[in-house]
């Protein structure tokens, strides 16, 4: 017997693998999206986006699962609806909750049962509030509750992180609510944070500004090491030795993208400067140190090419980071928008995000079927995503296709050994601040 009847709104990255960790738990899910195509793909056992484990799970969870394009389907059929629609940024940098409201308004009209609200979308603070303002006949007559239940998942391991997350945080306005959706988690050993929806908006955004700090932070030491002889990869590793840091995050190399890490680091300035009238500096510095990052690299192959008009330049790597095929605020399209406009050729490769990269990018680049080709007739070969395979290619068979041999590892790739075994084939090696003497 299936354990709850819980409602997906917004098939996205975040709904989906949400939908089907709760089916994996044992619960019975019907999952919503507005996008008809996506609907009649995942009916048919399709999953629309590339993700470790998911399409696995979801085969094997396919009696719990069904999907629909009925937001009243769902809300007929569901205890527990979660709010998964996407917040994208507005062009001030302000998340965009346009969606939610939209379903808000129709869960307003549908609803006739007692049910569960939550949002485990990406809200500014004080959504929740506005929320239940809207459906505040409901609450008083007993129909509703809202609660606010941000995810914490890294695309590339987000089936994991699901299935063993370090904490889960659910924002009610009493104890008694917040525990009837903690029991959904009954079966984690991590600890459930029960707050209010205020402190669970507030966590969400702190966590992943904090994240995209120690990135930026990181960053900004590898430049200052370029311009001292030191080796960022030792740096980073003795701060990391300290437990009150870590070594997660401290990884230098062409700065952050993905949906969330700029996204919320935006929404979070935006935030604190149109709404409570903070100007928030730090935050301001971190993106700014990101937003340099791609740059950096490009003045480093200028500074070996001169002018790069006419050049032909290979791309290993698209993807945001390795594990996904998301190219969403990818370091990969703030090089090649700059690049483009050096008057560079350029190609590319990808293991699984070729597909929507050229759908993104056009015909600006040229993409490559297998990794080798991206090396054809090539001045520079850079490295922007690190997938563990590129390790593995034939770094002597690559050379012998460049016209000049030389290799920008925008990630850090290769340690010291792999470097000068690189340096040895005749490669130029350049790395993000690193002292290679």
């Amino acid at each position: 017997m299936d354990k709850y009847k819980i409602g997906i709104i917004g098939c996205g990255y975040v709904g989906l693998i949400t939908g089907v960790c709760f089916a994996e738990l044992g619960n019975k899910v019907i999952c919503h999206d507005i996008d008809k195509e996506k609907i009649v793909k995942l009916k048919q056992g399709i999953v629309p986006f590339f993700e470790l484990g998911l399409a696995k799970m979801f085969t094997k969870n396919k009696n719990r699962l069904s999907f629909t394009i009925s937001v009243e389907e769902v809300i007929e059929n569901s205890d527990y609806i979660f709010i998964c629609v996407g917040s994208p940024s507005r062009n001030n940098g302000e998340a965009d909750t346009t969606s939610l409201f939209r379903v808000i308004d129709q869960i307003n009209s549908y609803v006739k049962t007692y049910k569960m609200i939550i949002i485990k979308s990406t809200v500014p603070v004080g959504t929740a509030k506005k929320v239940k303002e809207l459906l505040k006949e409901k609450i008083e007559q007993d129909l509703i509750e809202v609660i606010s239940n941000p995810e914490f998942l890294r695309e590339g391991n987000a089936i994991y992180d699901f299935m063993n997350p370090d904490r889960i945080v659910i924002g009610a306005d009493s104890f008694k609510k917040a525990k009837n959706v903690a029991r959904l988690y009954q079966t984690f050993s991590c600890p459930i944070l029960l707050v209010s929806n205020e402190d669970a908006e507030l966590i969400k955004y702190a966590s992943n500004n904090f994240l995209a700090m120690k990135i930026s932070f990181i960053n900004e030491i590898a430049n200052i090491c370029e311009r001292v002889g030191a080796d960022i990869s030792k740096v980073s590793y003795g701060i990391g030795l300290d437990h009150r840091i870590g070594n997660n995050y401290l990884q230098a190399g062409l700065g952050f993208g993905g949906p969330c890490l700029t996204k919320d680091l935006k929404a979070m300035i935006a935030f604190c400067k149109r709404v409570i009238t903070y100007e928030p500096h730090l935050l301001k510095a971190v993106l700014k140190v990101n937003e340099l990052q791609p740059e950096l690299v490009i003045k480093k192959v200028k500074e070996v090419l001169g002018n790069l008009e006419g050049k032909r330049i290979g791309i290993l790597g698209l993807s945001f980071k390795p594990g996904t095929d998301d190219m969403r605020n990818a370091p990969a399209l703030k090089l090649i928008t700059s690049l483009v406009k050096e008057g560079t050729e350029l190609i590319a490769y990808d293991p699984k995000a070729n597909k929507v990269a050229k759908e993104l990018l056009k015909d600006q680049i040229e993409f490559a079927k297998e990794p080798y080709q991206v090396s054809y007739q090539s001045y520079a070969l850079i490295i922007v995503t690190e997938w563990k395979e590129f390790l593995d290619l034939d770094y002597e068979k690559i050379k012998s296709y460049m016209i000049k041999p030389i290799l920008v590892d925008g990630r850090n790739m290769f340690d010291n050994d792999r470097i000068q075994k690189l340096k040895k084939m005749g490669f130029q090696y350049f790395g993000v601040g690193r002292n290679l003497l």
